[in-house]
């Protein structure tokens, strides 16, 4: 037991370096912009209206950017978000902002079912594909683009922090999800050499590059459909690279409830794609290591001890994130956060069933979808 508890707490303090390691990285990186700005075509595939979603589309229309397009695609005629289109369209008179409507694609991922739809509209040969709930800055199709001047680059993501468009207990816990948990992870699995996958906040690509991976057709029934786009540019021998710039997306789940099943597709999600080094994430939670460690020692007096260090050092991870990406500091939330976290980590392996905007679906191997 002293020797897995040593092992446990070695791999745990390794985790909690790389972390605070990679973030400081990260925080001090330099921001860069095309010198060469192609036309660009964003896509951004709604369903319905959500909190501040006028606010986040306004700012992909606010954009420092000589020539780009913007298409809307929603399913139904009646969704809640074509008004605040249509008020978009008429604040912005001069930029191209094109609106789809309807998809009869047979498929089980409907934001890829959207794509389909949408792409015909597409004038440019570089897409963005945004989702709904993000938020930008100005220079962010500039810095999106930077990366296309290397012929080698296939495909380029960004990282993202969360706010909470509902600022209640609930939604501060989602946010240190993605921004003590989630983009400390991504950029820890860069640093170690994982470099093919894309985040679904954005993916930018030329418009032969999706060609040769298949186009959105060949995305039709995977959950993870960033994921996956970034897996085939690199089985094709291209790069994917993480752009300078962090943007921003924005939750507001209803309630606690709502949470855990959104933070579940997602675990599930990371399992079926990633399923050894997914096994191994817990370790990134100091609280749990502490509090794992320090039971492997009952009944040593350096019990509490070890259980103290991992709420310590959760405290002192949580400050560092917060002032690195410009967030507000939660030290205390941060420790309720491990335990929510590791409740979602045990729930991923009692099955394989997700809800994904109220339908329910089951993941096969390798993210697969299936009604």
């Amino acid at each position: 037991m002293a020797w897995l508890a040593i092992i446990v707490a070695g791999a745990g303090v390794a985790c909690a370096a790389l972390s605070a390691w990679t973030v400081h990285v990260f925080a001090c990186r330099n921001s860069h912009s095309a010198s060469l700005q192609p036309p660009v075509t964003v896509l951004k595939p709604l369903s319905g209206d959500e909190p501040l979603l006028y606010e986040n589309l306004r700012s992909f229309c606010a954009q420092d950017y000589p020539d780009f397009q913007i298409v809307f695609g929603v399913q139904s005629p009646t969704d809640a978000a074509l008004p605040i289109v249509a008020r978009l369209r008429s604040e912005f008179p001069a930029l191209p902002l094109d609106v789809v409507v309807g998809s009869d694609v047979p498929g089980a991922n409907p934001k890829v079912a959207n794509l389909i739809t949408m792409r015909s509209n597409a004038r440019h040969d570089v897409l963005i594909i945004a989702d709904s709930d993000i938020r930008v800055g100005p220079t962010y199709l500039s810095q999106v683009v930077a990366p296309f001047e290397d012929d080698r680059v296939g495909t380029v993501t960004c990282p993202y922090i969360a706010r909470a468009a509902i600022p209640d207990f609930v939604n501060r816990l989602a946010c240190l999800h993605i921004n003590d948990g989630f983009l400390p992870q991504v950029l820890m699995a860069r640093m170690l050499g994982t470099r093919n996958f894309c985040l679904g906040a954005t993916i930018a690509l030329r418009t032969a590059t999706l060609t040769r991976i298949g186009g959105f057709e060949g995305l039709l029934n995977w959950v993870a459909e960033d994921y996956e786009v970034g897996a085939r540019v690199a089985r094709i021998g291209l790069t994917v690279e993480l752009s300078d710039g962090l943007i921003e997306t924005t939750t507001a789940e209803n309630g606690v409830g709502a949470l855990f099943v959104h933070e579940l597709r997602w675990a599930r999600t990371l399992r079926a794609i990633r399923p050894l080094g997914y096994a191994f994430t817990w370790l990134t939670l100091p609280v749990m290591v502490g509090f794992f460690t320090g039971a492997l020692l009952l009944p040593s007096p350096l019990a509490p001890a070890i259980v103290f260090t991992g709420l310590t050092v959760r405290v002192l991870l949580n400050l560092q994130r917060a002032r690195a990406f410009g967030v507000r500091p939660e030290p205390w939330l941060a420790i309720a956060r491990d335990f929510l976290s590791f409740a979602v980590w045990l729930a991923s392996y009692l099955g394989h069933d997700v809800v994904w905007r109220g339908q329910r679906m089951r993941l096969a191997r390798a993210g697969e979808l299936r009604r």
